[in-house]
Parts: C-alpha cells; sequence; structure tokens
C-alpha cells in the first residue's frame, strides 16, 4: 500500500514537470521565433547594402579601398544572419516534433488527446528536447549577436567609404560608443532578470525529470526513485550503479581560463567527465585510474563564481594536468571531494594495471 502511495505521488511529480516543461517549450521556440524574425530583416538589408555604389566617389579614390571591406563585411553579415535563420527554423521544427507529454513507465496517451506539436517522441521526451532547444537557442543568439556587430562594422566603412574623413570619424566614434552601450545594457539586463542573484542555475530548472533507459535518453534526474543499487546526485536524486557521483559545477576552461557551468559524471570506474547538459555527450573526460591524482579545496574570488572551488591535479611521467571547478556550498565540495578521494585510494590499494591518465582539456 505505502508503495503503491509512492509511486501514484511519484507519477503526479512527474506529470507537473512534464506540464512546466510543456511551457518552457514554449516560451523557447518563440524565442527562436523573435530571434529569426530579426536575423530575417538583418540579412535582407545586409543584402542591398550590396548593390550600393556611391556617385560622388570616384574609382580612384583613396577611400575606394573601403567599398571591398564593406562588401565582404556585408557578405559575413548575410551569412550569418541566413545561419541564424536556419538554426531557429530547424530547431523549431524538429525540437516541438521529439518533445512528448507523458510520463516514463506509464503507457502513452491516446494521440487524439495529445497537442499537434508534441506527440512524435518516446515518453518522457520533453526535458530531452526542452533541453537541446535551450542549447540551440545560446547558438542562435551568438550567431544573431555576431552578425549585429558585423552590421555595425560594415555601417562604419560605408560612412568611411563615402563621407570626408571628419563625417567617418565621427560616424565611428557614435558606433562605438553604441557598441559599448549595447555590451553594457545587455549585461545589466540580464544580471538583473538572472537566477544566480538567487543562489541557482539556468541549467538547473532545464535538467530535471529526464526518463530512465534508452539509447538517446539519459538517465533520471529529477527525483522518484531509481533502479537497485543506483546511487545519488550531488543534490539528491538517483543515478546508475555505474554512476558515483554527478551534477552541475562551473568549470574553468584551460586557456582561456573562463568559467562556465558544466554537468560532471563521477563513473565507479574512475573515470570523471563533463558535458553541456545531461543529454549530451562529453566534452571532455580525467581518468582517475592511474597516475598521482591530487584532489584539493580552494577558495574561488572571480565575480559571479561561487567561492567553493576544488582542484584536480592528474600527474604522470610526462604531463602534469589539472581541472579547477567551483560549487555552490562547502557540503555540495565536500562531497565531491569524498567521492573521487574515495576513487584515488581504491586504486592506490589495488595493484596498478591501468593505461596513463587521457584527458580531453582542450574543450570546456
Amino acid at each position: 500500500m505505502i508503495q503503491a502511495n509512492v509511486r501514484s505521488t511519484q507519477t503526479m511529480v512527474n506529470q507537473r514537470a512534464t506540464e512546466i516543461r510543456f511551457k518552457e517549450l514554449t516560451l523557447f521556440t518563440d524565442n527562436l521565433g523573435v530571434i529569426a524574425s530579426l536575423a530575417a530583416f538583418f540579412a535582407e538589408t545586409s543584402l542591398e547594402s550590396l548593390y550600393i555604389e556611391p556617385e560622388t566617389v570616384s574609382k580612384e579614390s583613396a577611400t575606394n579601398h573601403f567599398s571591398t571591406l564593406a562588401w565582404i563585411l556585408s557578405s559575413v553579415t548575410i551569412s550569418l544572419n541566413l545561419l541564424t535563420l536556419l538554426v531557429a527554423i530547424y530547431t523549431m521544427l524538429h525540437g516541438p516534433a521529439l518533445a512528448r507529454r507523458g510520463v516514463p513507465g506509464r503507457p502513452a496517451p491516446a494521440r487524439r488527446r495529445l497537442p499537434p506539436q508534441a506527440i512524435r517522441g518516446p515518453a518522457g521526451s520533453m526535458a530531452l528536447a526542452v533541453s537541446r532547444i535551450f542549447v540551440q537557442r545560446k547558438l542562435a543568439l551568438r550567431l544573431f549577436w555576431a552578425g549585429l556587430l558585423c552590421k555595425v562594422v560594415q555601417a562604419t566603412c560605408l560612412a568611411a567609404w563615402r563621407y570626408p574623413p571628419e563625417a567617418a570619424i565621427t560616424v565611428a566614434a557614435v558606433f562605438a560608443l553604441f557598441v559599448v552601450a549595447t555590451y553594457g545594457t545587455i549585461k545589466r539586463v540580464t544580471s538583473k532578470f538572472s537566477f544566480r542573484q538567487f543562489g541557482l542555475r539556468r541549467e538547473d530548472f532545464i535538467e530535471i525529470a529526464l526518463p530512465q533507459g534508452g539509447s538517446n535518453l539519459p538517465p533520471d534526474v529529477g527525483g522518484g526513485a531509481g533502479p537497485a543499487g543506483a546511487t545519488v546526485v550531488a543534490g539528491g536524486s538517483a543515478r546508475p550503479a555505474n554512476v558515483t557521483l554527478c551534477g552541475w559545477l562551473m568549470k574553468q576552461s584551460a586557456y582561456l581560463k573562463r568559467w562556465n557551468s558544466r554537468y560532471f559524471t563521477l563513473s565507479a570506474s574512475g573515470e570523471l567527465s563533463w558535458s553541456s547538459s545531461s543529454a549530451a555527450p562529453p566534452r571532455g573526460y580525467v581518468s582517475l585510474s592511474s597516475g598521482d591524482v591530487q584532489v584539493a579545496p580552494i577558495t574561488v574570488a572571480s565575480p559571479g563564481v561561487p567561492a567553493f572551488g576544488l582542484t584536480i591535479s592528474c600527474r604522470d611521467a610526462t604531463a602534469v594536468q589539472e581541472l579547477v571547478v567551483a560549487t555552490d556550498s562547502n557540503e555540495t565540495r565536500a562531497q565531491w571531494s569524498r567521492a573521487l578521494q574515495s576513487i584515488v585510494n581504491r586504486r592506490a590499494a589495488a595493484p596498478s594495471t591501468a593505461n596513463p591518465v587521457h584527458q580531453n582539456m582542450s574543450i570546456n
């Protein structure tokens, strides 16, 4: 009876999570629609600028070399905006088609009862679709901002081509102030609506209730009883037995020293991997099964990054590699430290037959 009540509660929670995911799906597709409309507008205006050739500028003018640069930037702007348009359109077409309003482990409801935009994926694929649409939205935004920057530089080159030097310098200064003001405005607005002010990350709202099993679906991250022998996520959910610990951490890139949110997974075999989401393939990994591995807590002083950090140093006969991560609380850091140290201690207690340390630190 108690087990039946637990399953009933879990089913109700999963249903509510799916409804929330459906609203997020609609939000992200609407965002992509706005980006696609703006990208199409800028692509059209850049296409028109390819036909500009002012009659007041002679072919022998010293400023005529700006025409080549303006036309090159115009073609780059068109290409970037068309790429943005393609990413947005194909994501809006295929993302909702993957999603499905269903609960893992339960029979799918009749097709006629489902909305037409969310009916094709396997049961429980709503969270997977939302996660991947979220990643594609970030890509579309980056392409859009790159196209807009090229558009501004192109306009500066057109001014240098058509107008006297004094007027061209004034126009360039105005555009430079516009770029700085735009960057400051974006930072100010995003900080006011950032989840970090509440001690949260956007990824915490993207990665929940992913179904167990399946070749393309990640294991459950959203509560509920896991399989027999399941271990615990940093934060409380169940994972398969071959995973010792997993969860979101901030990772410092190896070369640019930038901080990014990454989903880390520590396997029972001693492999620590990270990815952009629990549904994405690994972007890199560290093998803790050989070499000299040191795990030490540190204090991170970077703005906007949690202060509770860890360094994971892997030393072998040829190289020393270091991974720097940070988390939101001392308890989570201690949990990761114990899990990593247990892998190292277990390996030290057994005869070593493993290969040298493998790592891909070039991908953030």
